[in-house]
């Protein structure tokens, strides 16, 4: 029963991937700003950043001020390949 349940949350995502941009940008990126936010004006530098549940690699950009290397890993296959572009 989990494999089915993860299943269907994986195609949900690819589902709603193309359209997720438009639908959620402004949510999730000030949450996501601020986190960031908080990691560079900390200072830290790292040598790889892996962002777990990555979604269209919104943040991707920013973690890159940080880190000279960013793994974005999401359930929905999909938003990886946007994340990608």
């Amino acid at each position: 029963m989990q494999e089915d349940r993860k299943r269907a949350v994986e195609e949900q995502f690819d589902r709603d991937s193309h359209g997720y941009l438009e639908r959620y940008l402004t949510k999730e990126s000030i949450r996501e700003t601020k986190r960031v936010i908080k990691l560079i004006e900390s200072d830290s530098k790292y040598e790889r950043v892996l962002d777990i549940g990555c979604g269209p690699g919104t943040i991707s950009p920013n973690l890159l001020e940080i880190s000279e290397q960013v793994y974005g890993i999401d359930i929905s296959g999909d938003m990886v390949k946007i994340a990608s572009d």
